[in-house]
């Protein structure tokens, strides 16, 4: 067994609900993984010490858990004598993210368009589908200025 010194903890990632019954670190060592008592597993920024997500395994407890080499697949093995293969989508879920914000982006330009162009009802309905209250008001001012007959 080695015998060498350790530091003075630098990051201490706390699990507010269970214990922590297994972890592991990527391979590019950025980020931990933690196996809790509650079935759930949690991935850790080491930088930030922050949690960067949480996955639900079951109601058992995990008992093991390892990454292959490249960190693309996860496994955990459970009390209820299951092992799940967890495939690391992170890039999925960037390129979702970007794709659902450049749209928005091209929603929220059609609607100033629309609202530009004094389409009111186009307006209204666009601003409710986009939940942008303060615009659904200005749109229904708008339309209260083009029924005026004064």
């Amino acid at each position: 067994m080695n015998s060498g010194s350790y530091s003075i903890p630098e990051s201490v990632f706390q699990s507010i609900y269970s214990v922590i019954s297994r972890c592991d670190h990527n391979v590019s060592g950025l980020q931990v993984v933690s196996a809790s008592s509650d079935g759930s597993f949690k991935t850790w920024e080491l930088k930030s010490s922050t949690c960067l997500s949480t996955e639900e395994c079951g109601n058992d407890k995990i008992w093991a858990l390892d990454a292959l080499p490249d960190g693309s697949v996860l496994v955990t093995g459970s009390a209820d004598s299951n092992l799940i293969l967890w495939h690391d989508i992170t890039e999925q879920k960037v390129i979702e993210s970007s794709s659902k914000r450049q749209k928005l982006i091209e929603d929220e330009q059609k609607l100033n368009n629309v609202i530009r162009g004094g389409k009111w009802m186009e307006a209204f309905t666009m601003a409710l589908d986009l939940d942008r209250p303060f615009t659904l008001l200005k749109v229904i001012r708008g339309l209260d200025k083009s029924f005026d007959l004064e």
